[in-house]
């Protein structure tokens, strides 16, 4: 029988993506599994095919994933709230606040 694991999204800006794979690892090793936008979908694709460079087509298409899931995670390379809120991220953090549980946020480094 499988384990239904919750579903986490993992917010974190472009200067991060380099980090990814290792943010979703770290989660699955946390019993999770990992929706990362950068992993799901292609940041050309999305970008430029499919939303035209518009970045509020970017966002919406996040957000969407968002809505999906149990938590939201929040990574970034330095505790500074300045290094999280970048890109987007400060968007996705208060759609959740606003709309789901904000106990259900962590923020890791």
């Amino acid at each position: 029988m499988v384990n239904k694991k919750k579903l986490v999204y993992t917010a974190h800006s472009s200067e991060t993506e380099k980090y990814s794979e290792y943010i979703f690892k770290f989660v699955f090793d946390k019993g999770a599994l990992s929706l990362d936008p950068y992993l799901t979908i292609p940041t050309y694709m999305l970008t430029w095919i499919c939303c035209k460079g518009d970045r509020r087509c970017t966002l919406a298409a996040s957000i969407n994933l968002l809505m999906r899931c149990d938590e939201l995670w929040v990574f970034s390379e330095s505790k500074h709230p300045r290094s999280i809120e970048k890109h987007g991220v400060e968007l996705e953090i208060a759609w959740w606040k606003r709309f789901r549980d904000s106990k259900k946020i962590r923020y890791y480094t």
